[in-house]
């Protein structure tokens, strides 16, 4: 793909997309419903063309959230975690997609945490097979981005 706004435009309708199937049971697996949108906005920070493209996507991602749940301080966090997971990678070496596995973890370890810090010590079972679940929605975004964008290095 060779125009950065349509590359944009495709993306944003993605991580929109992300944030409303997130809000229907469909992707519940065993109880374990994966965060689409952060896992979406983590993939697409080696996609986006820049950091004022990339703020204007994690906005209307978290927004497009309101539309579809009810608005906590969750959706929030999501734009907080998304925004500091992009200036991580740009200081993480090595590979795009190995860096977007680990901002993944760390993206859900720290949702977690700032939401209900509790939860992590009651449901340690929970918590990892969310970030599983989150880890390998992520590798399959990021294998379908690439291919189609033929942009990041793997």
């Amino acid at each position: 793909m060779k125009h950065p706004t349509i590359q944009w435009i495709i993306i944003l309708v993605a991580c929109i997309a992300l944030a409303l199937i997130q809000s229907t049971d469909f992707v519940n697996v065993f109880g374990v419903k994966p965060d689409l949108l952060l896992v979406g906005l983590i993939v697409a920070i080696a996609f986006v063309p820049t950091f004022i493209h990339y703020c204007a996507l994690v906005i209307l991602g978290v927004l497009s959230l309101r539309f579809s749940l009810t608005f906590g301080k969750e959706f929030p966090i999501v734009g907080v975690i998304a925004l500091v997971a992009f200036f991580i990678s740009e200081r993480l070496p090595g590979k795009a997609w190995i860096n977007m596995i680990l901002l993944i973890v760390i993206g859900t370890v720290a949702w977690y945490f700032l939401v209900d810090s509790s939860f992590i010590p009651e449901h340690p079972g929970i918590v990892f097979q969310e970030i599983a679940y989150n880890s390998i929605v992520g590798m399959a975004l990021f294998w379908i981005a690439k291919r189609y964008f033929a942009a990041a290095p793997v």
